[in-house]
């Protein structure tokens, strides 16, 4: 079989990804002969089955996306992966932090627990995971959900196969208490690098506003989403860090900084098992993190092929950035975690980590350029 060809490409997408490929010399080429394909997410699974004798005979090539990142990028099978290593770790007696995600439940097999472990007052998130962008999220109480599982799960469920995805759901405890700016709900989109042997962080992290202050009792999806397809606001522009840095201590950020790519390497930790990595595979994550008034960051989702579309000028620059650095993996994205994967997810699982060198110069690094994306 023929090599792929130097500095070509070929991808489905027309985005900020094509015009920054380009920008690197890059010509467009066949799928068969492009020594860089960039493919969206629906289109990856086919090409893995076309091209599957090309991975094992071709090492040229580069292709933008990782066997099974569904197990990190679906709702139900992350919290899936992180409670099976939370499990292991309490077991071993393990001093190691897994404790920063929501008390999960994935429907319909936790519908009997689900209520029975919640109390009255508690608030309550829905999140069907076959969609995405925030479609089919709503807040919710306990009485709330007793009736959407009478009725409207009811009728889900009796419109899909058992086991459909379009039928699976989490139910998680809200988040109460979220850190405000300008009295706004916010969480953070980091983009993520992984490779076959390290993970990388970005320093073009960028806050996303909820479009109205947030207030418990007001039920409208717009004080308590930050995904830009419910808000259609733009408030990346402000600083996050210079935000927290008029509030908080530099000891107290750095903390949280620590937290987060503790947070980012921990949740690839728990999956990482369970993805089919060929040398020629990267893929780029948009982990979405909210920060508590504690100063303590929490999971929301983890995206695959995070949105490289483009509103403005200001928002093409950014993800340009973001998809130059992947390419080339320079001093934009920080490399905070080199591993060494062991099998299974018992003893193997806690050797990861510990094996794992975490860079923690880079803690500060990150801190230091949080919400900067657009200065």
């Amino acid at each position: 079989m023929e090599t792929a060809e130097p500095k070509t490409f070929f991808t489905d997408m027309n985005d900020s990804a094509s015009r920054a490929i380009q920008e690197q010399g890059y010509t467009q080429a066949t799928v068969e002969k492009a020594g860089l394909v960039w493919l969206s997410t629906e289109a990856f699974p086919k090409y893995l089955i076309d091209n599957f004798n090309r991975f094992a005979v071709d090492k040229s090539f580069r292709v933008n996306h990782v066997g099974n990142s569904y197990e990190l990028t679906r709702k139900d099978l992350l919290a899936r992966n992180i409670q099976k290593a939370q499990r292991y770790l309490q077991k071993s007696k393990s001093a190691l932090n897994f404790d920063f995600i929501p008390k999960t439940f994935v429907l319909p097999q936790g519908q009997s627990l689900v209520l029975s472990h919640f109390g009255e007052s508690d608030q309550l998130i829905v999140k069907p995971c076959g969609y995405a962008q925030g479609r089919g999220i709503f807040v919710c109480s306990v009485q709330q959900l007793k009736a959407w599982l009478q009725a409207d799960y009811k009728q889900i469920q009796a419109e899909n196969e058992p086991g459909s995805y379009h039928a699976i759901y989490l139910v998680q405890q809200y988040v109460v208490n979220p850190l405000l700016l300008y009295n706004r709900k916010f969480d953070l989109r980091i983009y993520v690098l992984l490779t076959p042997s390290a993970l990388f962080v970005s320093h073009f992290s960028f806050g996303r506003f909820c479009r109205l202050d947030f207030d418990l009792s007001n039920e409208d999806e717009q004080a308590h989403l930050t995904n830009a397809c419910i808000n259609h606001l733009k408030l990346n522009t402000v600083n996050i860090k210079s935000a927290l840095s008029s509030i908080y201590s530099k000891t107290q950020i750095n903390a949280l900084s620590h937290d987060i790519i503790e947070l980012l390497v921990h949740t690839v930790s728990a999956s990482l098992f369970e993805l089919n990595f060929k040398p020629q595979m990267f893929e780029l994550f948009g982990f979405d993190v909210l920060i508590t008034d504690k100063l303590q960051p929490v999971l929301m989702e983890v995206n695959s092929s995070p949105s490289l579309q483009f509103d403005n000028e200001e928002d093409l620059n950014l993800k340009k950035k973001v998809v130059h650095d992947c390419l080339n993996v320079n001093q934009s994205f920080l490399k905070v975690f080199e591993f060494k994967k062991q099998k299974g997810i018992g003893e193997g699982f806690e050797k990861f980590v510990q094996e794992g060198k975490v860079n923690e110069e880079k803690w500060m690094e990150f801190g230091d350029n949080m919400g900067r994306a657009w200065e």
